[in-house]
């Protein structure tokens, strides 16, 4: 199993500056590298006569490229595809100086070419199939752009670059190095490290292979937790064996991005007032958005960590969790409750529960949860989907009318069974409908509505 380990280094430590000028180096043969690419595809839809002096100066490099080497084929416009195998050639051979440079480790160029290639290929690949169905995309998808002209670009180091001794860290083609953290394993393999510069910083995500297994996904669903997200109640947990739910509060996630808001808006106004200029993000801008992005990722870990520590100690096999793909582009909500909800980087919640379950042997299930906070739970309504039309449910036709209803005597997230003008949590009465969604026979008791453990604070 893999896991990654995140070292930051700042403008104080003195690797900075060797991360810096790589982190150029790099920017610069990104760019150099997809220029070559773009000017290959844009030219095998023209004529001879109508190519650019761009497009002639790139044909030629490819012409001198295929005559040294003539294993490689020259592309076409059938096939417009320049693997990564022919673009190194080219830049080899043609003594690129932006691929062939001192400052440049020879393996980190190399995966430079390699993320360029694949960049394009997901454009050709994406646009052949934007072209066949349309409806699954947001919009066109569109070829990739250019990093800023003398900006920074991530860039990584394979484990035969960095060595791992006993208490240092050693990189090529400088002699200074880092302290080895504690908490590294010697056990651990090192399988490579990327650097990504972030708002003036840089963090070195290093990945290691732990040498131990996943544990064995259990066959069965038979303890069963469900999770609705939002954003008064980040977490809301039903389960189906009658212990209390849980509520994750996501106060701290609101007031963080309050925060946020208000000074950034602060920055902005200050420096652009009076005048119709762009605002041109200081370092105080990129201090402050750092902080929030980290408050950020260490909630989102440590609730997805809380989580998982109750399944493993309630034995629970299997977690699911209400996934509408698109919701933030369709969200029609206030304007102030619209920035609160886009601003929730749920997506990061859900890919560290997704490692963290796959670690312990829980078994995720992703399912969409449309109608699941209008139909009522203890009642059993049936849930449509949501492209159904005229479903029988509860006696009524159509996904309009339910045993239950919202926003109770003026009281929000509450929800009121019709039947007995029972009261619970509107959250965890869509958390059991998600549960249900998944699984139709999931159920959760009234006990498990009226117990609840709530987390305002997942340290």
């Amino acid at each position: 199993m893999y896991r990654d380990v995140q070292i930051v280094v700042k403008k104080s430590d003195e690797i900075y500056e060797y991360f810096d000028l790589i982190a150029h180096k790099a920017n610069n043969l990104y760019n150099a590298s997809l220029f070559r690419l773009r000017q290959i595809m844009t030219g095998l839809n023209k004529d001879s006569k109508a190519l650019s002096d761009n497009e002639l100066e790139v044909f030629r490099e490819v012409d001198r490229t295929v005559a040294i080497n003539t294993k490689l084929s020259r592309p076409t416009k059938k096939n417009p595809y320049v693997s990564y195998q022919f673009l190194y050639h080219m830049m080899y051979i043609n003594e690129n100086p932006d691929y062939i440079c001192d400052d440049l480790p020879s393996q980190t160029a190399q995966q430079v070419l390699k993320v360029v290639v694949q960049d394009m290929k997901s454009f050709l690949k994406s646009k052949s199939d934007y072209l066949k169905n349309r409806h699954k995309y947001l919009g066109e998808p569109k070829i990739p752009k250019y990093k800023n002209p003398g900006g920074k670009y991530s860039f990584k180091f394979t484990n035969q670059q960095v060595v791992i001794d006993e208490d240092l860290i050693s990189f090529p083609k400088t002699k200074i190095k880092l302290d080895k953290f504690s908490y590294i394993n010697k056990e651990w393999k090192l399988k490579e490290v990327k650097i990504v510069p972030v708002h003036n910083v840089y963090v070195m995500h290093m990945t290691f292979d732990d040498m131990l297994d996943n544990r064995a996904i259990k066959q069965k669903h038979e303890r069963i937790c469900a999770i609705d997200l939002g954003v008064n109640n980040f977490v809301a947990m039903t389960n189906n064996f009658n212990k209390p739910s849980m509520l994750f509060k996501g106060g701290r996630v609101k007031s963080v991005n309050h925060w946020y808001n208000k000074t950034i808006a602060k920055l902005i106004s200050k420096q652009t007032k009076g005048t119709t200029n762009k605002y041109v993000p200081t370092t105080k801008y990129k201090a402050i958005t750092l902080k929030r992005n980290n408050i950020m990722s260490d909630f989102m870990h440590k609730v997805a960590r809380r989580v998982v520590d109750y399944c493993i100690e309630e034995n629970v096999d299997t977690l699911v969790v209400g996934d509408n793909k698109g919701w933030k582009q369709e969200v029609k909500l206030s304007k102030v409750e619209n920035q609160k909800f886009v601003q929730i980087p749920f997506d990061r919640f859900k890919n560290n529960l997704e490692y963290l379950c796959k670690r312990e042997g829980i078994e995720l299930v992703f399912t969409e949860e449309s109608y699941t906070s209008k139909a009522s739970h203890l009642d059993n309504d049936k849930i449509p989907n949501l492209n159904d039309t005229a479903i029988e449910f509860s006696g009524v036709r159509g996904p309009t009318k339910y045993l239950g209803r919202t926003n109770t005597n003026g009281y929000r997230g509450l929800y009121m069974r019709k039947t007995d003008n029972t009261v619970i949590n509107s959250d965890l009465n869509g958390s059991a409908n998600i549960g249900r969604k998944a699984f139709p026979l999931y159920t959760c008791s009234l006990d498990t509505f009226k117990n609840i453990l709530v987390v305002k604070d997942p340290n």
